[in-house]
């Protein structure tokens, strides 16, 4: 088990590659292609399974026209509280940067994620960590000691909470409960910006 970060994108977003074997899966996009992606995954000869996304907001899912253009059955996993976002530009913020992404539920293969689930095949347990947004996930692995957090937390921030469905409280509660339910020296990877140590992080930002 490989994983791989590539910074992508108007506002340079994290887009991971876990590579399992012979299969790999996508876990948040970064840009309007995932050519690169695809080109590492091809290196490494492996076969795309899966995307997964942390959360709904534009710059996460921004290639989420072409990953279902070829193959609508495509697997798509995503908090079960986080849909909506797939479809409203309102809320992806799509329409602020005039990325207009919008699916319906109807077009898409998804897998709605739930709070605490084991995703076994591809080694992942799922947490639901609203604040940055109302769905968003964090996607644990274990054999890796590693965590993607999306904009949940970043080295030295967290994610902005003066977005659609952003909640400060909520956020202080999922990062607060980020470190009851993970290892202190657990990896974290987050949607922007380098990957850090759980325990260097420094809590008292938070108040």
């Amino acid at each position: 088990m490989k994983l791989h970060c590539f910074e992508l994108g108007a506002i340079q977003t994290n887009s991971y590659v876990l590579l399992i074997g012979e299969k790999a899966i996508l876990i948040d996009t970064g840009d309007f292609t995932i050519e690169e992606q695809l080109a590492y995954i091809e290196k490494k000869e492996a076969n795309l399974a899966a995307v997964f996304f942390t959360h709904g907001h534009f710059d996460h899912i921004t290639a989420l026209n072409e990953i279902v253009k070829s193959d609508k059955n495509f697997p798509i996993y995503i908090g079960k509280d986080e849909v909506e976002f797939l479809e409203k530009p309102e809320l992806n913020l799509g329409g602020m940067f005039q990325m207009i992404i919008s699916k319906k539920e109807s077009e898409l293969n998804l897998y709605k994620i739930k709070d605490g689930e084991m995703i076994d095949k591809y080694g992942i347990i799922a947490y639901h960590m609203p604040g940055h947004t109302k769905g968003e996930m964090i996607f644990y692995i274990p054999e890796l000691n590693s965590c993607i957090v999306g904009d949940l937390i970043f080295a030295h921030g967290f994610g902005r909470t003066d977005l659609p469905t952003s909640n400060h409280k909520d956020l202080k509660r999922s990062i607060l409960r980020l470190f009851d339910l993970l290892p202190e020296e657990t990896l974290i990877y987050p949607g922007h910006g380098p990957s850090f140590v759980l325990k260097n992080w420094d809590k008292s930002q938070l108040f």
